[in-house]
C-alpha cells in the first residue's frame, strides 16, 4: 500500500491481503481486523465454519505485540510457557528442549493449566469459593 494513495480523496476503501504490509503501514486495529478476514477467507474455501471468537482470538494473538507473530510452531516459540508451547504442534521437540534446559512452566496460559488438569484462572475459575472455619 503507498501511503499516497491513502491521501487522495477518491478513493475511499482499500484492501490488501498481505497482512505484514497492513501491520507496517497502518494501525495494529487494522491488522488486527485484516487477520482475522484472512483467517476466515482461507478456512471459508473449504466449506469449514469457525466461531468468530475462536478466530478473534487467533488474530488477536497474532498481532497484540504490535508486529505480525505467525501462528505457527515458530512463532509461539518465543512463548515462556512449555506447556503451551507442547499444545501446539510439534509436541515432543517442546517437551525435549524443556526438559534438557529445565524448562519450569508455572501455569500461567489456559493452554497449560489445562494440559495438568487445573481450571483455568478466568471466568468462573478466576476465583475460589473458601467455606467458614469454625475454631
Amino acid at each position: 500500500i503507498n501511503s499516497s494513495v491513502l491521501q487522495t480523496s477518491s478513493v475511499f476503501k482499500t484492501h490488501c491481503s498481505i497482512v505484514c504490509i497492513v501491520t507496517h503501514r497502518l494501525l495494529t486495529s487494522s491488522s488486527l481486523f485484516n487477520t482475522f478476514q484472512e483467517v476466515q477467507d482461507v478456512f471459508k474455501v473449504y466449506g469449514i465454519e469457525i466461531d468468530p471468537r475462536h478466530l478473534s482470538l487467533i488474530a488477536d494473538y497474532m498481532t497484540f505485540e504490535g508486529v505480525y507473530r505467525p501462528f505457527n510452531r515458530f512463532g509461539i516459540e518465543s512463548n515462556p510457557f512449555p506447556f503451551q508451547k507442547m499444545s501446539f504442534e510439534t509436541s515432543m521437540s517442546f517437551l525435549k528442549t524443556a526438559a534438557a534446559f529445565g524448562q519450569a512452566d508455572e501455569l500461567g496460559s489456559p493452554s497449560s493449566r489445562i494440559i495438568v488438569g487445573r481450571v483455568i484462572n478466568q471466568g468462573t475459575g478466576m476465583m475460589d469459593l473458601l467455606p467458614k472455619l469454625t475454631v
